[in-house]
C-alpha cells in the first residue's frame, strides 16, 4: 500500500524551521523522491530525530515500511508535536486494513491531547461507520463539524455526517447534509457522489410520503385556508432544503391545508427539527 499525495495534503504540513525546512518545501512541491533523499541523508547523522522519522514515515512509498518510522517516533518522543500525526497516519493505515478497534484506539489517545482535531474526529466517525455504529459515528462527525476551521473540513465533516445519518435512516437530516456540502467551496470534486446521495435521499423521502406508507413523525409548520397561500409556503421551505409538502385535512366540515416537513423516524427527532421553526407542531402518522 502507498499513501498518496492528495491523503498527505488532508492531514496539513504545517510551517517548520530547521534543518528539515527544505523537505517540507520539496515536499509541498511534488518533488518527493528529492526530499526523500535528503531526509535519508538526515537521519543517518541523526538517526532518533522526530522530525527526521516523521518525515520518512511520509515519504515511504511503502505504507508498511512508513509504520515503523512513526512507530518509533511515538516509542521515543510520545510528546512531541508531530506524534499527534503520526498516530493519525497509523489510524489511516489500520482502517485499511481493517483494524477499527485499533485505528480508534490511536484516534482516542490523539482526543485526549487535541480534543477539536477535526480531521481526527472524522476519522473516528469512519472507523465508527465501518464497525457498524453509525450513532456513535454521527456524534463524532458533528463534533468535527462543530471544530471545523475551514470549508475543508466542513465539506469532509458533512459528507461523513451524511453517510452516518442514511446509517441510521435519518433521511432528512442525510439529505440537509448532502444539499449544504454541495454548496460548499471544493465541494466539485464531490459533486458526482454528492449528487447521487442527494437523488437517493429525496427519491426514499417521496416513497415514504406515500399514502400508503406514511408513519413515524411530521412537523405541522403552518396551516392556511388557501391551497396557493400553502403551496407558496410549501416551496420556500424546499428552496430553503426541507422535503416540505402540502397536506389537506378536514377540520369541523372546513377544507384547510397543512404545510408538513419531514417525516422523521423518532419524536426526538421531530423535536430537535423542530428547534429551527418559530412555530411547529409534531405529529404523529398515521
Amino acid at each position: 500500500m502507498r499513501w498518496t499525495a492528495p491523503l498527505a495534503v488532508l492531514i496539513g504540513t504545517g510551517a517548520w524551521a530547521g534543518p528539515l525546512e527544505e523537505v517540507r518545501d520539496l515536499f509541498e512541491a511534488g518533488r518527493y523522491g528529492e526530499a526523500r533523499v535528503k531526509v535519508e541523508v538526515y537521519l543517518e547523522s541523526h538517526p532518533d530525530d522526530p522530525e527526521g522519522l516523521y518525515w520518512r514515515g511520509e515519504l515511504e512509498p511503502d505504507a508498511r515500511v512508513s509504520q515503523g518510522y512513526y512507530r518509533k517516533l511515538l516509542r521515543l518522543c510520545p510528546e512531541h508535536p508531530l506524534a499527534a500525526r503520526a498516530r493519525l497516519r497509523t489510524a489511516q493505515y489500520l482502517y485499511v486494513r481493517g483494524k477499527y478497534r485499533a485505528a480508534l484506539e490511536q484516534l482516542r489517545r490523539i482526543a485526549e491531547d487535541f480534543p477539536d482535531h477535526s480531521l481526527a474526529l472524522c476519522w473516528a466517525g469512519r472507523a465508527l461507520m465501518a464497525a457498524g455504529e453509525p450513532g456513535k459515528a454521527r456524534r463524532e462527525f458533528l463534533r468535527a463539524l462543530s471544530n471545523a476551521r475551514t470549508p475543508e473540513d466542513s465539506l469532509r465533516a458533512l459528507v461523513g455526517l451524511s453517510e452516518a445519518c442514511l446509517g441510521e435512516g435519518l433521511w432528512e437530516e442525510a439529505l440537509h447534509c448532502a444539499e449544504t456540502a454541495s454548496s460548499l467551496p471544493g465541494s466539485r470534486d464531490w459533486a458526482r457522489f454528492l449528487s447521487d446521495r442527494i437523488a437517493i435521499c429525496r427519491k426514499r423521502l417521496e416513497e415514504l410520503r406515500r399514502p400508503e406508507v406514511l408513519k413515524g413523525y411530521v412537523l405541522q409548520v403552518g396551516a392556511f385556508r388557501g391551497e396557493a397561500q400553502a403551496r407558496r409556503r410549501c416551496e420556500e421551505l424546499r428552496k430553503a432544503g426541507y422535503a416540505a409538502w402540502v397536506k389537506e385535512k378536514q377540520v369541523r366540515g372546513e377544507r384547510w391545508y397543512a404545510v408538513w416537513v419531514g417525516p422523521y423516524t423518532s419524536r426526538e427527532e421531530a423535536k430537535r427539527a423542530s428547534k429551527a421553526f418559530s412555530e411547529a407542531w409534531v405529529l404523529k402518522i398515521p
